[in-house]
């Protein structure tokens, strides 16, 4: 640890030094038998030397060893702030089976710094202060701060003991964050170094104080990351501390990672281990987001390039952004900044897509300008691509495409239940977009989870019968874009091709067979209050079976009461008031049917995400 000189040394000075002298003649002083001795004080140079010493409480003077055991009275081990001193009783058969002893139970740094003191207090205090620095560590504050830090806390809290108790400035809080966290982690990341295969990255540096600093770093697999394992061990212990019986686990809901959901070795088949019957479901809205994400891969990078350079342009310039609102407030326009396509979450790529649109022709004209005054490379390649009527028309083409993606996203991330609805939204939606590119009859004749979107026989030619939306028909209709036979040829091959991927990757991601959602589509209010939807769910004891976690199957007696509730809930409509009986939400309407004793049906909860917007209890 790098120490000022003041530091290092107003710990070794003179009594002519101490008292200012400035070498003037003084008055001769009576011998007494003998030079008096300096007085010396524990330094940080000590404590980084010999991390052991602690000094006394009782007397500042001296030092006393934190590792050897009290004495009858209830003391340490003491002696002088002297080297010699501490490295004599070093040097002590006592100190050194202590020390042996404790090296073998291996120790931390952070145990034996917060174990040198038995009083409750004392130990409180280090804990807030080694808190701090941990802070400052952290958030890469400055340790000058805490010279000032302190004292405010102090002040805020007059009536805390553990306040008052802290005594933290900058050199104290530098000492605990390099002798006490650093070495502490400095300790697991040695063990994990000693199992472990690493490599060696390292680099010279010299900072802002002219302190030449040398940092090494290493790259290894640690087992105890994000595995599987871990994962599991980590929920399963979040459940175990606070008591939580599993055999109430009914469901479980997931992104789609290996690590997640993995067939042979995740935390779905752990789950599936210690819950037999558990329901496991993919989270919808993650699947969404990698299927949108797979089918923007089939459209020309120029399309997303531009976005990204309009706002890289714009963003880092206040003087381009006043001139551009210029032309907003021309054009009659709100003046909006242009957002970011972010580079993890390609569904935001739709607010940006109609952001652009909404403010094509500011932008055409801005950039028309700037490309005609400063002559920027990026100011002509942007100028170019808005006055493309092709490029327009990919955004014409996303923005008509991307909100029904995007709004099956925002539906299931609804903070009310809407599982009843996942399968009849999901398939409408899958169904809609097919019938865009390939023949309906073989769209409305095969089953859905029969259609196959990449069977090219079945796509429709590439004429007028492709439907693209309202804008790009618009654009397409241009004289001067029809004579481009082959761009338009290029952009309805890409458009087709984008819709195919996504109906592909949807049918990949979510299992249109799925026996429980298509049977929890007759949990809909509406379908459950109805007489006539009997006659096709006349009992649920199937969907029972299919969740056995609910229902255990061999109890007849729960699996009959849940069928008599369900097949009463028609009759009992009658006496439900009318805002329940015309109730959409699933919610809502479940708890009233909980409230008329239709007991065992209301538990029938299970995921529908991991991605939700607000507080939400996923109960069918």
């Amino acid at each position: 640890m790098g120490l000022t000189s003041d530091e290092e040394n107003d710990n070794y000075l003179t009594d002519g030094e101490a008292s200012g002298s400035t070498g003037a003649p003084t008055a001769k002083r009576k011998k007494t038998g003998g030079r008096k001795k300096s007085v010396a004080h524990l330094s940080m140079k000590l404590k980084e030397e010999f991390p052991f010493i602690e000094p006394v409480p009782t007397d500042k003077n001296r030092a006393q060893c934190r590792l050897c055991p009290l004495s009858k009275d209830g003391t340490r081990p003491s002696f002088r702030c002297e080297r010699t001193d501490i490295i004599r009783h070093q040097e002590t058969a006592k100190h050194k089976s202590v020390a042996k002893t404790i090296t073998k139970g291996s120790t931390s740094v952070m145990t034996s710094f917060l174990s040198g003191k038995k009083d409750p207090l004392e130990e409180q205090i280090k804990y807030a202060e080694v808190k701090i620095g941990a802070y400052v560590a952290a958030h890469n504050e400055a340790f000058l701060k805490l010279d000032h830090l302190t004292e405010v806390l102090k002040d805020i809290f007059p009536d805390s003991k553990i306040a008052q108790g802290i005594t933290l400035k900058r050199t104290k809080g530098k000492g605990i964050v390099i002798n006490v966290l650093g070495k502490e982690h400095q300790e697991v990341l040695t063990a994990k170094l000693k199992k472990y295969k690493f490599s060696i990255l390292t680099d010279i540096s010299t900072d802002i104080s002219s302190v030449k600093n040398s940092c090494v770093l290493v790259m290894f697999y640690d087992e105890e990351g994000a595995s599987a394992q871990r994962i599991f061990d980590l929920l399963k212990g979040t459940f175990d501390r606070q008591q939580v019986p599993w055999t109430n686990v009914i469901g479980y809901a997931a992104d789609g990672a290996s690590v997640m959901m993995g067939c042979n070795n995740s935390v779905a088949t752990r789950l599936k281990d210690l819950c037999p019957g558990i329901r496991v479901s993919r989270c919808i809205c993650h699947s969404l987001h990698l299927c949108a994400s797979e089918a923007c891969k089939q459209l020309p990078r120029s399309a997303e390039d531009l976005a990204r350079n309009i706002y890289n342009f714009l963003h880092n310039s206040s003087k381009r952004q006043a001139q551009f609102a210029e032309f907003q407030t021309f054009l009659h326009l709100d003046v909006l900044q242009m957002l970011h396509p972010s580079q993890t979450r390609w569904l935001s790529l739709a607010a940006v897509v109609d952001r652009i649109l909404k403010q094509w022709d500011a932008l055409r004209l801005y950039f028309d300008a700037k490309w005609l005054e400063e002559r920027l490379e990026t100011a002509e390649r942007i100028h170019t691509m808005l006055n493309d009527k092709f490029t327009k028309m990919y955004y014409l083409f996303l923005d008509w495409m991307l909100p029904k993606v995007t709004g099956l996203n925002e539906y299931f991330q609804s903070s009310r239940p809407v599982l009843p609805f996942v399968h009849e939204k999901m398939t409408e939606t899958f169904r809609e977009i097919l019938t865009c590119f390939m023949r309906r009859d073989y769209v409305c004749m095969t089953p859905t989870h029969n259609i196959q979107p990449m069977d090219t026989s079945k796509w429709l030619p590439l004429g007028d019968i492709i439907y693209f939306g309202v804008g790009v028909a618009e654009v397409l209709d241009l004289p001067e874009v029809r004579a481009d036979t082959a761009r338009v040829k290029d952009f309805k091959t890409r458009a087709r091709q984008f819709m195919a991927t996504l109906c592909s990757e949807m049918q990949r991601r979510y299992d249109f067979n799925d026996p429980v959602l298509q049977r929890a589509s007759s949990l809909a209010p509406a379908t459950a209050l109805s007489q006539r939807a009997r006659e096709a769910t006349p009992s649920l004891r199937t969907l029972a079976l299919l969740l056995p976690r609910i229902v255990d199957k061999t109890d007849k007696k729960k699996l009959q009461d849940l069928d008599d509730q369900w097949r009463a809930i028609p009759f009992a409509a009658e006496k439900l008031p009318t805002e329940v009986r015309e109730c959409k939400d699933a919610g809502v309407f479940w708890h009233q049917m909980l409230a008329a004793n239709l007991y065992y049906f209301s538990q029938c909860v299970g995921p529908q995400g991991n991605d939700e917007e607000g507080e939400s209890d996923d109960s069918t």
